[in-house]
């Protein structure tokens, strides 16, 4: 009965001393849904707005005439109205260019700095990945000597034993 104890208590502190491996796990990663195409808005203006060109005659009256002889272009109100409305639009589309040419600027530096991290990250790994080389192969002649100490004490306990 004592041998077979002392065999229990041998067998359990080598069971102690054993170490589980690490397992690697691998990540779901799900994308982000992919931004569509973007596409200007339609000119809402498909119709030019129509020119009145006007000349002065001998009286000093202003009348019709081909473009060529024009001195005056004129337009009524309705047609005012749509290069007025074409004004606002084009000022809407640029002010929205410049934003959209402000983020792709910001975009390419934010893709700078995460390069620069990337880059950072890289040197940091392959320091650790040394300093873990470095380490184990001084944990290599420790566990060398903790499983002499080991078997030594069970040698003594198994030799006390019988």
């Amino acid at each position: 009965m004592r041998k077979l104890l002392v065999l229990l208590v041998a067998l359990f502190i080598l069971a102690g001393c054993a170490t589980t491996q690490l397992k690697y796990e691998k990540q779901d990663f799900i994308a982000p849904p992919k931004v569509e195409v973007y596409k200007l808005p339609l000119d809402p203006f498909t119709e030019p707005p129509v020119p009145i060109f006007l000349n002065k005659d001998t009286a000093g009256k202003y009348i019709l005439c081909q473009k060529e002889e024009a001195e005056l272009v004129a337009y009524t109100s309705k047609e005012l109205g749509k290069i007025t409305l074409r004004i606002a639009y084009l000022k809407e589309v640029n002010s929205n260019l410049e934003r959209l040419v402000n983020i792709h600027i910001q975009r390419e530096n934010v893709m700078i700095n995460i390069i620069t991290d990337q880059q950072t990250a890289k040197e940091i790994y392959r320091e650790l990945i040394v300093d873990l080389q470095n380490q184990n192969k001084g944990q290599s002649i420790e566990k060398v000597g903790l499983w002499t100490i080991m078997i030594g004490q069970l040698a003594v306990i198994l030799g006390l034993a019988f």
